[in-house]
């Protein structure tokens, strides 16, 4: 559940901040699955980005990924 504003109508989670969750999330999903099809043991996936600012389309987003692994 996301939190209502405190002081109008919404969310106090944007739009933009949201659709970095979401790529954030297929982002690890995808490389856990796809490690474990490989027999790579991931300990750690780190997605970070930058949110948009509230009212802003989004065109570019970029986000940077670190992983951490064990292969044999």
């Amino acid at each position: 559940m996301i939190a209502p504003k405190t002081e109008r109508n919404g969310s106090i989670t944007n739009a933009g901040e949201l659709l970095l969750l979401a790529l954030a999330t297929c982002y690890c999903n995808d490389t856990y699955r796809e490690a474990a099809n490989r027999g790579i043991k991931v300990t750690q996936v780190e997605v970070e980005g930058e949110s948009l600012a509230e009212g802003v389309p989004a065109t570019m987003v970029n986000y940077r990924a670190k992983v951490a692994a064990h292969a044999q």
